[in-house]
């Protein structure tokens, strides 16, 4: 997450160039066009290597939070209910607002998702810490509130000194 936020501070300030999953698309596109694709018939073993990789990266992140979630007593079906109602729900709503969501400007939503990302991270960092939070878990809305607020300080301050004089 901060790393989301770091890029998305940068960006918006002009200092680094905006997001764009499309051009970095074209642009793999155009790198690979000269690389020789498997013979016909043949699979493309490091494509699916780094497939691969990618959901289990991924896979592994969801068991380990909804089994942390179940190990409390009498949260297993909960959470195993929760989790399959988030799969159900995240396809459903991205195959329902696909055409949308690729009209959002790319840069805002991944420094918003940085900034929720980070709240998360402070927030769940403290309770391991044994941070007593004021509001509890409204917290994790003051802490996004003010890594937002500290970052759009920064992109106008980054922004000024970027600007030629």
């Amino acid at each position: 997450g901060l790393e989301w936020l770091r890029k998305g501070t940068l960006r918006l300030a002009g200092i680094r160039a905006r997001s764009s999953a499309q051009d970095e698309y074209d642009e793999t596109i155009e790198d690979l066009e000269d690389d020789p694709l498997p013979p016909e018939g043949q699979p493309d073993w490091a494509g699916r290597a780094i497939a691969f990789k990618g959901v289990l990266l991924e896979g592994i992140e969801i068991v380990l939070i909804v089994s942390v979630i179940a190990s409390q007593p009498g949260s297993a079906a909960p959470a195993l209910i929760g989790a399959g109602a988030a799969f159900v729900a995240t396809i459903g709503f991205g195959v329902a607002l696909r055409g949308h969501l690729a009209e959002l400007p790319e840069t805002e939503v991944k420094w918003g998702v940085g900034a929720l990302l980070s709240s998360f991270g402070v927030f769940f960092c403290g309770e391991g810490l044994g941070v007593d939070w004021p509001g509890g878990e409204a917290a994790l809305l003051y802490i996004a509130a003010i890594l937002a607020v500290t970052s759009w300080v920064e992109i106008a301050q980054l922004g000024r000194r970027s600007q030629p004089t």
